[in-house]
């Protein structure tokens, strides 16, 4: 079965959007009944926490007013005796004898209220504080319901042919760089912050966060200011010449540039297929992708625009338009290397399913993305991906309110499931992308603990940034840290000992000094602080053990009945994280 029987948009609108957003406000409601969480007396307790934040809200600005009152008084009285003080006038006499009373008001009435009214809006706070404890303590068992792969497997269940891994295995990391020759797998210029792999009909595909690194510029700026005396003619009332020295004041700056590491975030996609092996391209969102349907003229002068660039490429460039001219215009991929294979994926239907999504801006988010083709490997960049995390961390969910919880539940299922549909819906609309692949797996080389699949390098970077840079980071370091892992041997009860190297820089004022001539005439030293970067690394075991079980429940039953789980679990000082199927700590098994 290919993974959509119909045009992705198509399909999305008219069956996968209210499936998955249906299914995922089920689950919700399964879950609140399992929980056995009491929603009427939840709302009971919300409304009452809501009554305490007006409460408190008003007595705090009724007790800031009282403040402002009591400033304004004693101003009023400091500067009454301050005037008697200077000036002894009628006026200041009687402002200095109006004082008294307001320093008795003060006394006597704002100071007490204000210190009533700070107690009073101490007891709203404890009394809120204690409603907030018990709305935790009713919606408790419900936030204990969320698991980290609830909306891959709703995905599993609703789309045919996609597949969504618990995580990234070893598996599909040596698939993609085997049969595909992904290159980029391993670069030490970056980091995986997340990443969520999966199959279409047996191709795999990759959705990551990486954090990247690059040694850039940055400039720095110093200054310094001067004084000088100089003689300046002048004209008296009589119109004689004079002179008259007279004082000059310059600020002198000066800038010098440094290397200085940079950081970015990047989300993208990875797929692997055969189909067009050779062909290589990129393309890059269209300014006229929003622009409605394009006027022929339009179309012509852009592919005239297109053939006159092509023929700036690289000598053997072979580019030549095709008869969908709104395709060729919005896609705008020139620097093609093979017509013969990009017409085999680019079928006719291929270009209309491309030109209706990046026309779309409604059920998708239209033209918002960099394609770029090597060979056998697909690199997708969806800018829509960058406002969305799209870990499902049950974290999000926990909340202590459970008609929020629900809301927010169904508006992040909904979101989710675009966010992931359309990251991979340029690759759905090419056919020949959506056929099961003839390459045979590489089923001999998977490297699993028992039955289940070891998690990839990619994983393991994961996991590591999900515990915390700071974790890791040497502790001279001031900047981000790239943290890169290495396989480094079988753990005590199972598993794997990873050595987790953090790759940071500390930061050593230096100063440099730039002559610069000031306007006497004379020149000066100019001091520009900068910081010099030297690079940083330490490295920090982390051990791990993948799970054949991915709820939290089934893990404990797990570890409770099982020998080897229970001496990995007790190797640690601390409890391990349990993520995505995959048990780890920071540290090294104890003896």
């Amino acid at each position: 079965m290919v993974w959509f029987d119909d045009e992705p948009l198509t399909a999305y609108r008219e069956r996968f959007k209210d499936e998955f957003a249906n299914r995922a406000a089920a689950l919700f409601e399964d879950m609140l009944i399992r929980s056995g969480v009491d929603e009427s007396a939840n709302a009971v307790t919300m409304a009452t926490i809501r009554e305490f934040d007006c409460k408190i809200a008003d007595a705090a600005a009724r007790n800031f007013r009282l403040k402002a009152l009591r400033i304004m008084a004693w101003l009023y009285v400091a500067s009454a005796i301050l005037a008697m003080i200077i000036t002894i006038q009628p006026w200041s006499i009687v402002a200095s004898i109006v004082a008294l009373p307001i320093v008795a008001l003060v006394i006597e009435k704002l100071s007490p209220a204000i210190k009533s009214r700070a107690e009073h809006l101490g007891e709203l706070t404890q009394c809120r504080t204690n409603k907030e404890a018990e709305a935790h303590e009713q919606v408790a068992p419900l936030n204990a319901q969320y698991e980290w792969l609830t909306f891959v497997n709703l995905v599993n269940e609703i789309v045919p042919g996609l597949v969504l891994d618990p995580y990234v295995s070893r598996t599909r990391v040596d698939d993609l760089v085997q049969s595909f020759k992904w290159e980029d797998a391993s670069r030490s210029d970056r980091s995986f912050i997340f990443a969520q792999s999966g199959g279409i009909n047996g191709n795999p595909f990759v959705i990551a966060e990486t954090l990247n690194y690059s040694m850039g510029r940055k400039t720095y700026s110093g200054s310094i200011k001067i004084t000088w005396r100089e003689l300046k003619k002048y004209k008296d009332s009589k119109g004689r010449t004079r002179t008259r020295w007279v004082t000059r004041n310059e600020i002198l700056t000066a800038q010098v540039e440094k290397p200085a590491p940079t950081y970015r975030s990047e989300k993208f996609v990875i797929f692997g297929n055969e189909a067009a092996p050779s062909l290589t391209f990129t393309r890059k969102p269209s300014r006229f992708s929003e622009s409605g349907d394009m006027a022929q003229g339009q179309i012509n002068r852009t592919v005239r625009k297109l053939e006159r660039r092509s023929r700036k490429l690289k000598e053997g460039n072979d580019f030549t338009i095709m008869a969908n001219r709104e395709f060729e215009a919005l896609f705008n991929a020139i620097d093609r290397n093979d017509e013969i294979q990009y017409r085999v994926l680019f079928t006719p239907l291929a270009q209309q399913q491309m030109v209706r999504l990046l026309r779309d801006g409604g059920a998708g988010y239209g033209d918002n993305f960099r394609f770029v083709k090597k060979q056998m490997i697909n690199e997708v960049y969806p800018k829509h991906l960058e406002n969305i995390d799209i870990s499902a961390d049950p974290v999000l969910f926990s909340n202590i309110d459970v008609a929020a919880a629900r809301a927010f539940f169904n508006r992040y299922a909904k979101e989710y499931f675009r966010s992931i549909y359309f990251a991979l819906a340029p690759l759905a609309t090419i056919p020949a992308y959506q056929q099961h692949r003839t390459r045979v797996e590489i089923d001999e080389s998977t490297e699993t603990l028992g039955d289940v699949p070891l998690a990839s390098h990619c994983e393991y970077e994961a996991i590591a940034n999900f515990h915390g840079q700071r974790r890791f980071a040497h502790p001279e370091s001031v900047t981000n840290n790239i943290l890169k892992t290495q396989y480094s041997g079988a753990a005590l009860g199972g598993g794997s000992m990873v050595a987790v190297t953090a790759h940071g820089y500390k930061g050593v004022r230096q100063i440099t000094k730039v002559a610069r001539r000031g306007g006497d005439g004379k020149m000066y030293d100019i001091p520009v602080e900068w910081i010099e970067y030297v690079a940083v690394q330490q490295t920090t075991m982390m051990t791990v053990r993948e799970s054949a079980d991915h709820t939290r429940d089934s893990f404990n039953e797990r570890v409770a009945t099982s020998d080897s789980w229970q001496k990995f679990m007790g190797a640690s000082s601390r409890s391990p994280m349990f993520r995505r199927g995959v048990a780890s700590y920071v540290g090294t098994p104890r003896k």
